[in-house]
């Protein structure tokens, strides 16, 4: 079976960040373009890249009120010449909204 790609958005909640020199909890959407066998494999590895993004983790601040939780919300199997994600551009927003 050949590659194929795949949309995938994810969904982050309760992440204490420090956004402006002002830590606050907020939640974040981000879709990725990923190549991989099936869905099950572009989850795994959409999920790997945001929990390893070294954007997310400088942000990232070590005490955690609350469990933070990533989550995939949507898969979508693009065409081959779909336009491949570089950089993961994260939409952040404030939780308490």
């Amino acid at each position: 079976m050949s590659d194929l790609k795949y949309l995938v958005s994810i969904k982050g909640e309760n992440f204490r960040l420090d956004l402006d020199e002002f830590p606050e909890l907020v939640e974040f959407e981000v879709d990725l373009t990923i190549v991989a066998e099936d869905e099950e494999s572009a989850e795994i590895f959409a999920l790997e890249a945001v929990r390893n993004s070294p954007k997310l983790q400088k942000l990232m601040l070590t005490e955690e009120a609350k469990k933070p939780i990533i989550q995939v919300i949507d898969i979508t199997r693009r065409p081959w010449w779909a336009r491949q994600t570089k950089d993961l551009e994260f939409n952040f927003s404030n939780a308490s909204r």
